[in-house]
């Protein structure tokens, strides 16, 4: 089974537009699942086996459920993912906000610090 917003996120990120039919896409991200590899775990709120899948250099999200397998989203290409890791997930988190509380104090003074407490 393939979701809708697998289809249409495919369409998005393959700058695909209305040139395939949807029927295609469907047939294409099934493709994936059937014949792909799982690369790894994904996060799932429902309790199922979700992983990402590859193959021939896309991945999708599934859920492995007992009796099906659902098609959740469409995670892009290679190229589509670097993009997008460098155009719009590192510019929400800024330098100074990536550094932890505690790598702000060099180890001895963490230490000198937990000694007196």
């Amino acid at each position: 089974m393939v979701s809708n917003h697998a289809i249409t996120q495919y369409a998005k990120k393959m700058f695909l537009g209305k040139e395939v039919s949807r029927e295609t896409i469907r047939q294409i991200l099934a493709e994936i699942v059937v014949k792909g590899q799982r690369v790894c775990q994904r996060p799932s709120r429902d309790g199922c086996s979700n992983f990402e899948v590859k193959y021939k250099g896309l991945s999708v999200n599934a859920s492995f459920e007992p009796d099906r397998v659902i098609v959740v989203t469409f995670l892009g290409d290679r190229t589509y993912r670097g993009w997008a890791r460098e155009k719009e997930i590192k510019p929400r988190y800024p330098k100074s906000i990536r550094i932890s509380e505690h790598n702000r104090y060099s180890r001895k003074q963490y230490n000198r610090k937990s000694n007196t407490a």
